[in-house]
Formats: structure tokens, C-alpha cells, sequence
């Protein structure tokens, strides 16, 4: 029985790591938002729909244009491996092995998070757009060892432009709905000390 409990105790405090991780990342850049408090909301309060339409549409786009970009840079990699010197074959190949499990993970996060309207998991696929993600890609289309093809321009271009509107409708959306849902938890918070202060008195 312990040796089955061990392994859900170690996944649980990961996950508790990681979230405190991009929870600490979150209150550090947008620093006029309580994130502690965005998780006692209660559920579907208020009719005010903070969710970005700009944002979705960048997600949708980006699963719809993500294999093109997975199979274009594949190809063209196995195409100039050996032309490439020893330092950027291995560098090139890191970040093409990379950036799939990111782009995933930014997807996933980004969507859910958007649609749901949950601030932790949108601010987790921004931090991983600007602190991952967006390095990767930048490296592929300026270093200079990559020796770009013809076709690699538009496919890293385009990734990047998909990128770039994610942080900025990203970060636009983590701030109005996290103040938003913060007005909310104040109302219910005041209005909880009102119906207590409200019981004593009748006491």
C-alpha cells in the first residue's frame, strides 16, 4: 500500500511546486493582481464574459498551423543536417525535439484557460510563450549558424507573428479578468462579513 501511495504524493507536490512556480512568475509581472484569491470565486458568478475572442483565435490558428510548421522544419532540418556545423546540429535538433511538448503544453494551458476563464492556467501558457517558446524561435530565425532555406522564413515568420499576438492579447486578457474575478471576490467577501455582522445583531 505505501508503495502506491509515494508515487501520488510526489506527482502532488510537483504539481504544487509548479503552480506556486508560475503563480510567484505571475504576481511578479503583473503585480496589481491578487492571484491567491482568484481560486475562492465561486463558480459562475456574475454575467460578465472577460474571456478574449482575439486570444482564441490565435490558439485556433496556432493548432491549425502548427503541423505545417512541425512537418516544414523537419523536413528542411534532414534536408541541411550536414551542412550545419557540429555545435548547430545538436543546438537545431534540442530545439525541434522542444518546442512540440511546449507548443502542447501552451495550447493546452492557453486554451482552457481562456475559455474558462481561470487566470493561473492563462498566465502558465503566457509565461511559456515568453520564457520558452518565444527565445526558441527567435534563435532559429536570427542565429546565423542556422543557414535558413527559402521555405523556413514564412514557417518561422509566421510561428513567430502567432506568438507575438498571444503575448499581446494574452497579457491583456490575464489583466482584465484577473481584475475582474478580484471585484467579484471582494462583493462576495463583503457581502459573507455583512450577513455575519447581520446574524450577531439579531442575536
Amino acid at each position: 500500500m505505501s508503495r502506491n501511495k509515494m508515487p501520488k504524493n510526489t506527482s502532488r507536490k510537483n504539481s504544487s511546486m509548479f503552480f506556486n512556480t508560475v503563480e510567484t512568475l505571475s504576481s511578479t509581472i503583473f503585480p496589481n493582481v491578487e492571484f491567491d484569491e482568484l481560486g475562492r470565486i465561486p463558480p459562475k458568478v456574475g454575467c460578465v464574459l472577460t474571456s478574449s475572442l482575439p486570444l482564441q483565435m490565435s490558439i485556433f490558428f496556432s493548432g491549425l498551423f502548427f503541423p505545417v510548421w512541425l512537418c516544414g522544419t523537419y523536413t528542411i532540418f534532414y534536408y541541411k543536417y550536414w551542412k550545419l556545423s557540429s555545435i548547430y546540429r545538436y543546438i537545431v535538433a534540442l530545439i525541434c525535439i522542444a518546442i512540440p511538448p511546449l507548443e502542447f503544453v501552451r495550447l493546452r494551458l492557453g486554451y482552457s484557460g481562456n475559455i474558462r476563464e481561470r487566470v493561473p492556467e492563462l498566465a502558465g501558457s503566457w509565461l511559456v510563450v515568453l520564457l520558452l517558446l518565444l527565445p526558441l524561435v527567435l534563435f532559429l530565425l536570427f542565429a546565423p549558424g542556422c543557414r535558413l532555406a527559402a521555405m523556413e522564413y514564412p514557417l518561422h515568420g509566421l510561428y513567430l507573428i502567432l506568438l507575438l499576438v498571444h503575448i499581446v492579447t494574452g497579457h491583456i486578457a490575464i489583466t482584465r479578468m484577473a481584475k475582474y474575478q478580484t471585484k467579484i471576490y471582494q462583493l462576495h467577501k463583503n457581502a459573507k462579513n455583512m450577513a455575519v455582522s447581520n446574524r450577531a445583531k439579531n442575536k
